[in-house]
């Protein structure tokens, strides 16, 4: 990261901010002067050239930092694609231009010959592995969804299911916040998600505002004094900081998303539920209790929500879903996974092909249909096992399995 003049006060509790990111993502603002470093000298020394491209979408390829002084421009550094030739070991950054692609590493085949291999090891490429030999033997059921890695095998932060919702996980597979209609698949990141869960590993405070997709909000703000506009692709503040109170006239400002006190609807909600409870009586503060809503880190509602004595499946808004509610009793691991993607599906238009869900509890039924098909899935509505016939349904594995998620 560049240093700072100390005359930049303003902008110097945003970088220190920006700085707890990590380094997956890039921090550096171009057009700010430094000390060591200056827009001046990478326009003089270091051009934008063939070589120093920014943009690689004409050949697959990852962008990284040019390994020149002050890290002036990027550098594209080409994916080599499966069984491709490759060097183990490389001195120097130029014979780094060519790598293994995402999910493939330089794999040793002789003693003169490597080659790049998936990784063997890694819970995503084996299940990538798996569709994709499914999908070439005519085999792949209708519920199965086609796993993303990235570029270590892991798994990437944004996962679909088939003809439904895209989802946030954490490398290993593990469902986050984060949700969205498949319709609004390109637009959705999982980024700040992902960064929640990498800082609460950390045993620290994330500090940045998430959307209730999983995306980083756009508009940034800092203890109610100091707001700016945020790019998390490119790692740039684009505009800002400014004052609070002049947070409206920044161009992420959003009066639907943002309102005038930079406040998130659960969150909202929360604090007033709060102070209510500070003002009433003792006698009263148990039935309250219940009804306290629950904030997901976003600061939107978690898809579970509870009223007196009844719980309730809810969107991140607070709305109840349908009729997805039961008691208390009956809503011990309640996930309401369904009624959410449901909710998703029909606000993106996909109304007509709605998984079905436990009529009180929200969760996915153990058994899906899709025309005249059926199959077991998971708790987050994916596949598990062969495809049947309808009338065959007795012969499916889960189908003999008793609990919550029978229908």
């Amino acid at each position: 990261m560049r240093l700072l003049h100390k005359e930049h006060k303003d902008q110097k509790l945003v970088w220190i901010l920006l700085a707890v990111i990590g380094p997956w993502m890039v921090t550096a603002q171009e057009k700010q002067d430094t000390i060591l470093c200056s827009s001046d000298i990478c326009d003089a020394n270091y051009p934008y050239t063939e070589n120093n491209r920014t943009i690689c979408d004409h050949i697959p390829a990852t962008r990284w930092p040019n390994p020149e002084k002050c890290n002036c421009g990027t550098q594209c550094v080409e994916n080599l694609p499966l069984d491709h030739e490759c060097q183990k070991k490389q001195n120097s950054f130029p014979d780094q231009l060519k790598v293994c692609g995402p999910g493939l590493m330089c794999t040793k085949i002789s003693s003169r010959n490597n080659k790049c291999k998936p990784y063997s090891d890694k819970k995503c490429v084996v299940e990538y592995v798996k569709y994709v030999d499914d999908q070439d033997s005519g085999v792949l059921g209708p519920g199965r969804y086609q796993p993303v890695c990235d570029d270590l095998g892991d798994y990437a932060p944004r996962q679909c299911s088939t003809a439904s919702s895209c989802y946030c996980v954490e490398k290993t597979g593990g469902k986050l916040f984060g949700e969205g209609a498949l319709t609004e698949k390109d637009g959705m990141n999982c980024l700040c998600s992902q960064f929640w869960d990498d800082s609460a590993k950390l045993g620290r405070e994330a500090g940045f505002r998430c959307l209730s997709n999983g995306n980083f909000d756009e508009l940034q703000c800092i203890d109610k004094q100091y707001c700016f506009c945020y790019d998390p692709i490119k790692g740039d503040v684009t505009e800002g900081p400014w004052g609070f109170s002049m947070m409206p006239m920044l161009s992420c400002y959003n009066e639907s998303l943002h309102g005038v006190n930079y406040t998130q609807p659960c969150l909202e909600d929360l604090e007033e539920y709060e102070n209510n409870l500070e003002n009433d009586d003792d006698d009263l503060t148990i039935i309250a209790v219940s009804n306290k809503p629950i904030c997901g880190p976003d600061g939107y509602y978690t898809a579970v929500q509870y009223a007196g004595n009844k719980a309730y499946c809810s969107d991140s808004m607070g709305n109840r879903i349908e009729d997805f509610i039961v008691s208390l009793e009956d809503a011990v691991g309640m996930q309401c996974a369904c009624a959410r993607r449901r909710f998703l599906m029909e606000q993106g238009g996909l109304g007509s092909s709605k998984p079905k869900c436990h009529p009180q509890r929200g969760d996915f039924c153990r058994v899906q249909k899709r025309g005249l098909l059926a199959y077991c899935v998971d708790g987050s509505g994916n596949q598990l096992g062969n495809t049947v016939s309808i009338d065959d349904i007795p012969d499916l594995e889960c189908a003999a399995v008793s609990g919550t998620m029978d229908c």
